[in-house]
């Protein structure tokens, strides 16, 4: 009984720790892991909580197009934090020695975004203040909409080391047998999209991907494009549209 005692303060006491306190826990406890790794993977662990300096992010930084999955832990937006585009909402955050970081929000996580005035910003635990963290401007091309009046973001999304990313088929074909991956929410996420006012194009047409790419590739000059996303239960037909937009890009 005694040793069950012992081991319950313990282990009461480890939960206890907050802050500071958590992070230093976590050095001492993985000495060999850089500080900032650790700030990341616990931030990934528990998530963000959204608050009105989140939001204000939001307002002028590289946005959440929710273009692809949806990463956060909770649905906390509304139709009043979304355009057509994108969720008045960071979508993708830098630590100070340019690790990137995605914001994934739980309103119960103890980690926040917090603005300290003179264009400065801070994740903070439990109150305490953590690490400094930076945010890119949202790129003028995100406000412009293609011929089919759907808007750029959400045919093509920009990250933070100006690539591109482009989800040819936001959808998986095997949800027809119920056979989605268990940690999948593509599909899902189609739905919660439909409610914000943000549908998304299934399959993207060669021509608005054409104008984003165009639209874009002006005002970055340099980058790299990724394609990924979405399935095909005939691997051949999946292949072959990869190819053509290879092609109209080319």
């Amino acid at each position: 009984m005694a040793t069950r005692k012992t081991r319950t303060t313990k282990m009461a006491k480890k939960e206890a720790v907050h802050g500071q306190e958590r992070i230093q826990q976590l050095m001492e406890e993985f000495p060999e892991i850089d500080r900032t790794l650790i700030v990341k993977a616990d931030v990934l662990r528990e998530g963000i909580k959204p608050n009105a300096d989140s939001r204000m992010i939001g307002r002028w930084s590289l946005p959440n197009t929710k273009w692809y999955f949806s990463y956060d832990k909770e649905d906390i937006y509304g139709p009043d934090d979304a355009t057509e585009g994108y969720v008045y909402s960071p979508g993708i955050s830098q630590l100070s020695n340019g690790l990137n970081l995605l914001p994934m929000f739980d309103s119960r996580s103890p980690w926040e975004f917090r603005y300290e005035g003179r264009g400065r910003y801070r994740l903070y635990r439990d109150g305490d203040p953590i690490e400094e963290v930076f945010f890119p401007p949202r790129p003028q091309w995100y406000d412009r909409k293609t011929s089919r009046g759907k808007p750029m973001p959400s045919i093509i999304a920009q990250r933070l080391d100006n690539s591109l990313f482009l989800v040819p088929l936001n959808y998986c074909e095997y949800a027809k047998d119920n056979l989605l991956c268990k940690y999948c929410n593509i599909n899902a996420s189609e739905a919660v999209k439909k409610g914000l006012g943000m549908e998304r194009l299934v399959g993207k047409r060669d021509q608005v991907i054409y104008e984003n790419y165009v639209a874009a590739a002006q005002v970055i000059k340099q980058f790299n494009l990724g394609m990924s996303g979405g399935v095909l239960l005939d691997s051949s037909k999946e292949a072959d549209n990869y190819a053509r937009i290879s092609r109209v890009l080319k």
